[in-house]
């Protein structure tokens, strides 16, 4: 019976680290709010995409990342901060809006006040996120935006798997990650348990309180974030 010595599976082990895995999954990140936020926000922006970056460099599964509508200060910024992000594999830096370089019949947005529940990934479809740091000033903006434009949309089951303590928004790279961990596990519940922070007040629906102090309904629960970004910590 063979059994391989120490060398050779360092060997093989590089040999596949080597591997470069194809993306099939398109995730947008929508980069033309740059008139609806400050130069810190947008800084902090940058920050949670190169995030999302070091996510997809992991992940077994990753996606292929589009910064779209990536013109001006967002652009500038990225130059500044990120040093050598044009090496970056699995991303594509576009400086046409999404609506311009995808099919609007593939465009899936999203948005918390969809009624549309995303239940799984479909690897025709591209998943756009509204890259926003606005400390929820502009609530609904995406939403409204894909309403007007005539694109789809839907929204994280995020109140069909867990509760929240709180009503803060998601950042960007939260939303990426949870997609991330659900195109890996399969498993929502484990993808926002694993992702969200537990300052956020995380409890899985079977744990949660049904007191009085429980929210009223669904639509007003604090478990419905807007996909959109907060700042980043």
């Amino acid at each position: 019976m063979y059994l391989p010595t120490e060398g050779s599976v360092r060997k093989k082990l590089k040999k596949l680290e080597g591997v470069q895995v194809t993306p099939t999954q398109r995730v947008v990140i929508d980069m033309s709010f740059d008139h609806l936020m400050n130069d810190k926000d947008i800084k902090n922006l940058i920050r949670q995409i190169e995030r999302c970056y070091a996510c997809n460099r992991r992940s077994s599964k990753p996606f292929h990342m589009v910064l779209a509508g990536l013109t001006g200060k967002s652009l500038q910024s990225l130059e500044e901060q990120v040093e050598g992000h044009q090496n970056w594999k699995n991303v594509t830096f576009e400086s046409r809006s999404y609506q311009d370089v995808f099919d609007k019949e593939n465009v899936v947005y999203l948005a918390a006040e969809s009624d549309n529940v995303l239940s799984e990934l479909d690897q025709t479809k591209v998943y756009v996120i509204g890259g926003l740091v606005d400390h929820n000033h502009h609530k609904g903006l995406s939403f409204s935006q894909a309403i007007t434009e005539g694109f789809g949309h839907a929204r994280l089951p995020i109140g069909e798997h867990i509760k929240l303590s709180s009503r803060k928004v998601l950042t960007v790279n939260h939303v990426y990650e949870i997609l991330m961990s659900f195109a890996e596990t399969g498993d929502w519940k484990e993808s926002f348990l694993h992702v969200i922070p537990t300052r956020k007040g995380v409890e899985t629906l079977a744990l949660a309180p049904t007191d009085s102090h429980e929210p009223k309904s669904r639509t007003e629960s604090d478990s419905e974030l807007p996909v959109m970004s907060e700042n980043s910590t």
